[in-house]
């Protein structure tokens, strides 16, 4: 058992099927429910840390798909927020 598991008990992984592994959060008043992980992005080449709040059923298809579009657009969104 880590720290992490005897402070704040055994963590909540799902595999999901677009972003991978996830560990789960969420506040005791349930109002704040999210995953966190890492996963490939393309546009760097390399992982990322990310958040997707979510209750334990997973990410939906609509933040998936979010996330494909940023993936796919990432080179012209930042060029412009460059300026």
């Amino acid at each position: 058992m880590g720290i992490l598991d005897f402070l704040f008990g055994k963590a909540k992984i799902i595999e999901d099927a677009f972003f991978g592994e996830l560990r789960f959060f969420d506040s005791k008043d349930k109002t704040l429910q999210y995953f966190e992980g890492k996963r490939y992005f393309k546009p760097i080449g390399g992982p990322i840390e990310i958040s997707v709040y979510a209750d334990f059923s997973g990410p939906s298809e609509r933040q998936n798909e979010f996330f494909r579009q940023v993936e796919e657009s990432y080179d012209e969104m930042v060029e412009r927020i460059k300026p």
